[in-house]
């Protein structure tokens, strides 16, 4: 999974540990602090999954099969949920159509 614009890591890192040994996370940020908060993160959670890549958006070339596209800091909780599980559920292959949630 590629998590692009990734900021401190907050979903990629979240993927990350509730998927261990199922999933691989790059996560790509242009911001060096932000990379440094993610590595930190990272780093107290001893994932070995996880990878970062500073990098602006248009620049990144990978092999990968899910993209997060960045979210807008406007959604609230609950769509930031609903974002998470969408991603987890299309990794797994699980079927989300209980999944009702409509994000602002």
């Amino acid at each position: 999974m590629v998590d692009f614009c990734a900021g401190g890591g907050h979903v990629g890192i979240l993927v990350a540990a509730l998927l261990k040994s199922e999933v691989s996370v790059i996560l790509v940020e242009n911001k060096a602090e932000s990379l440094r908060r993610a590595s930190e993160r990272i780093n107290s959670m001893s994932l070995s999954n996880v990878s970062l890549v500073e990098s602006n958006l248009d620049y990144f070339i990978g092999d990968f099969d899910v993209i997060q596209q960045p979210i807008e800091s406007s959604l609230d909780v609950s769509c930031f949920k609903y974002l998470i599980h969408l991603i987890v559920c299309f990794i797994l292959g699980w079927s989300c159509t209980s999944c009702m949630w409509v994000c602002n």
